[in-house]
């Protein structure tokens, strides 16, 4: 275990860490005060033997992006650079972004971080998909976002990040009525199909003719709790029929797997 202590110019400890890897890549806080600093390695026990150590001054890449718009593809050319990148949204609106690697399709972890306006997180996630698809949380607040993508390690490379606005289809249904079909164009776009209900029903949730792929059908209740709920890759199947007891208004929502897109019929009969 390499032990590494970074002081500030006032003899305090900034960050310290320590690693068994071979090459370990320290990210200490962000200072707050302008001097000299020290970094303090302690190897472990009696170990012996000859250290190099790289001093990296990082500045992170910042552009901006637009939903639905082009792609943004940016270079991370020094290690420890993230890229912040910001755009306009709208409270109670459903965003989605793909941040693809470009660095010859390594397999690496990317961590992303998707801020509010405030400065706090709306959501964060990791992977380590050369293309990963990021669905954050619906943000409450209106203003400037800022995705925030940020390398492992020392990790260097290409990658393009495209910004989806997600406005979701909707519908209605009728019981033993036709079926609906509806078309999803963007990743992440989801349907939302609704039918009323008076009194105590048996219902089935079909879906045919599909080419999205993978795909998850969720049956839920007035309250927007989930009834009930089915996932495949087929381009036909059901939901389990359901006995529904609670008058008002059911839906039926068509949520393709990552940036599938495609079309699907959805129809509600008795049973």
């Amino acid at each position: 275990m390499l032990n590494v202590i970074v002081l500030n110019p006032n003899g305090t400890t900034l960050g310290s860490g320590g690693s068994c890897a071979t090459a370990p890549f320290f990210e200490p806080p962000v200072p707050t005060a302008t001097g000299t600093f020290t970094i303090w390695i302690d190897p472990p026990a009696a170990t012996i033997g000859t250290a190099r150590v790289t001093l990296y001054d990082v500045t992170d890449i910042t552009d901006s992006i637009t939903p639905d718009g082009a792609a943004v593809t940016k270079t991370f050319t020094t290690p420890g650079q993230n890229l912040r990148l910001t755009f306009d949204g709208v409270a109670n609106h459903r965003y989605a972004f793909l941040a693809e690697q470009l660095n010859g399709g390594t397999c690496l972890l990317i961590n992303v971080t998707v801020l509010n306006p405030n400065g706090t997180a709306l959501g964060s996630g990791g992977s380590c998909a050369t293309a990963p698809f990021f669905e954050p949380p619906v943000p409450t607040a209106t203003g400037t976002f800022t995705i925030l993508i940020d390398p492992p390690g020392a990790t260097i490379g290409t990658a393009r990040v495209t910004l989806y606005d997600e406005v979701d289809v909707t519908g209605s249904l009728t019981i033993n009525g036709a079926g609906v079909t509806v078309s999803l164009t963007t990743p992440g776009q989801m349907a939302r199909l609704t039918f009323d209900i008076t009194s105590t029903q048996q219902v089935t949730v079909r879906v045919t003719d599909g080419t999205i792929g993978f795909t998850t059908v969720r049956l839920l209740k007035p309250n927007g709790t989930e009834q009930t709920a089915n996932s495949s890759s087929l381009g036909s199947f059901n939901l389990s029929t359901q006995t529904l007891t609670t008058p008002g208004t059911y839906t039926v929502v068509v949520d393709p797997s990552s940036t599938y897109t495609g079309s699907i019929t959805v129809a509600v009969t008795s049973p």
